[in-house]
């Protein structure tokens, strides 16, 4: 083959060459284009789901105000030129009332040197001046030796005064209101009565009266006066009497 007939066979398969590709190539009509455009973008559209919406930011929390500063504390004021009250002091402890002691000799109406008013060696006379009236005497009763009895007798009242050569030198009790000088009364268990005079109490045997006992008590002061119960075989008081030596020791009073 020769060069010319070469030339003129590649002139011809160009042009069938570039014939082919326009056929094949996308129309150049824009209004074509655009519709295949638009439903491509639709296609599109469908084939892709859309997107969740995005909620909407909340908005942020406000923030707290600022405290407010706590007041200054006051400074310490002077103090006062007045002075504070003074305390009072507590009251004193208010004592314990006393146990009730035993009668005084002095302050009871028995003592061992008289009975009230009376005393020891005073006359029959004085003895009912200082009595006062009511002093009554036995006038079946010696001069020399007896009794004044107060008010109805020996047998109501209990309370009796010897008188002896005209002197008044003893006393005899029976009843249970009157209190010996100490404390002893009639109706006291010796175990009583050895209580409120112990160390100072002599047992004497009760004449006519075995197993019963007088108990002899002498004046702790020095006094010539001596006190003397008299008890029963049950160790029980049923009289006493004060008096000088030797009258307060006889057992049949002035018989």
């Amino acid at each position: 083959m020769t060069v010319a007939s070469l030339r003129v066979s590649l002139a011809v398969a160009c042009t069938s060459l570039w014939m082919s590709a326009c056929q094949h190539a996308p129309s150049s009509n824009p209004a074509q284009s655009n519709a295949t455009a638009s439903q491509s973008t639709a296609q599109s559209a469908q084939a892709v789901p859309s997107a969740p919406a995005t909620p909407a930011p909340t908005p942020p929390a406000p923030e707290p105000a600022p405290a407010e500063p706590a007041p200054a504390v006051a400074e310490s004021a002077p103090p006062s030129s007045v002075p504070a009250p003074a305390t009072p002091e507590p009251a004193a402890p208010v004592p314990a009332a006393p146990e009730p002691a035993a009668p005084n000799p002095a302050e009871t109406v028995a003592r061992f040197d008289g009975y009230r008013d009376l005393r020891f060696g005073m006359s029959a006379a004085e003895v009912k001046k200082a009595w006062g009236s009511g002093l009554k005497r036995d006038p079946k009763s010696s001069d020399s030796c007896f009794y004044l009895d107060p008010g109805a007798g020996w047998s109501k009242v209990g309370l009796s005064f010897m008188i002896e050569n005209g002197k008044f030198v003893r006393y005899d009790v029976g009843n249970k209101t009157d209190t010996a000088p100490g404390g002893g009364k009639v109706g006291m268990s010796t175990r009583e009565i050895q209580k409120l005079y112990a160390g100072r109490i002599k047992l004497v045997n009760r004449p006519y009266l075995d197993g019963a006992y007088n108990l002899r008590i002498e004046d702790a002061a020095g006094g010539k006066g001596v006190l003397l119960f008299e008890t029963d075989l049950k160790g029980t008081v049923t009289g006493w009497r004060v008096g000088l030596v030797p009258p307060v020791d006889y057992m049949e009073g002035c018989s």
